[in-house]
């Protein structure tokens, strides 16, 4: 799984996902196959998602690798 630094404006764009694991406001779980990253923050949102790629927008305040 590929994930590309915070655009600005709150956006992170996070490229061969496997789906999400769990979805909230402050925090998001991606999984990525053989890791999960979570996405922590305040009014995360799911803005696009496709097979490749989603977009997570909202005040990304750190990313974890599990």
């Amino acid at each position: 799984m590929e994930h590309h630094n915070s655009r600005p404006g709150g956006q992170s764009p996070v490229y061969t996902h496997r789906g999400i694991l769990a979805y909230g406001p402050e925090e998001i779980h991606i999984s990525g196959g053989s890791l999960v990253v979570v996405v922590r923050g305040g009014g995360l949102e799911l803005r696009a998602m496709t097979p490749e790629e989603l977009l997570v927008t909202g005040t990304i305040t750190a990313l974890e690798s599990l």
